[in-house]
């Protein structure tokens, strides 16, 4: 029997979280997976997110195929008790096996600051004020005084005028952002599946303070870092 991950129209990263959780799943208890190619992706085209995440070589579904579940009980797993190190070699294959943006920056840390979609507003739970980021950066550059460090983002310029001595990238393409989050020496991800999943794929040091910090519903893996923690967030 072959087992399948679909979930309604979302995000990238939700989306593309979905596909990797449910492979894992299928990795874990033998099962035979497959992959739907996405047929809507929110704010970005679907046909590149289809070829970006390189799940091409897999089998399509079956009439009798499953669905597996999307349920919190999977996405809210230990990444330890789901990812071994031959399901993150498998996806990190997949993933570079296809053409990805040119990514201009080399040496760096990457921070994801959800903005644009998310304010105090709308998601407010997804919501990090920026003097929080202020002290973060503060922290991160003082024990990577070496290392640029590159806003990823889709918020405005002015969102970000407190920030000092930072490269603000505000490039409109997710996917571009994506990779450039996945190949960066050092990862700060926010509250949001997209800098997550990047998280998982990137090989270098992914610090977890944030997940410490805020309430958000994914598990981190246990070999993220932390190096925040002793800013104040008050």
């Amino acid at each position: 029997m072959s087992f399948y991950l679909e979930i309604e129209p979302n995000g990238f990263g939700a989306t593309y979280q979905s596909t990797i959780y449910g492979l894992a799943l299928c990795r874990k208890y033998g099962w035979d997976f497959r992959f739907k190619p996405y047929s809507h992706i929110h704010s970005t085209n679907t046909s590149k997110c289809n070829s970006f995440i390189g799940f091409h070589n897999y089998k399509r579904p079956e009439s009798n195929s499953t669905n597996i579940p999307y349920t919190h009980q999977l996405y809210g797993s230990s990444y330890d008790e789901l990812f071994t190190e031959e399901v993150i070699n498998e996806i990190r294959s997949n993933y570079y096996s296809t053409e990805k943006p040119d990514n201009p920056y080399s040496n760096y840390i990457a921070i994801h600051i959800r903005r644009g979609d998310v304010n105090q507003n709308n998601h407010p739970d997804r919501w990090i004020g920026i003097n929080k980021y202020k002290e973060f950066i503060e922290t991160l550059q003082k024990k990577y005084p070496h290392k640029k460090i590159v806003i990823c983002s889709q918020g405005q310029k002015e969102d970000f005028e407190q920030l000092a001595n930072v490269i603000i990238d505000l490039e409109p393409d997710a996917l571009r952002h994506f990779n450039i989050l996945v190949e960066s020496d050092v990862l700060l991800p926010s509250l949001s599946s997209f800098s997550f999943i990047a998280g998982l794929l990137n090989k270098n040091t992914v610090i977890t303070d944030i997940y410490k910090l805020f309430t958000f519903w994914h598990k981190p893996p246990s070999k993220w870092v932390s190096v925040l923690m002793n800013v104040d967030i008050s």
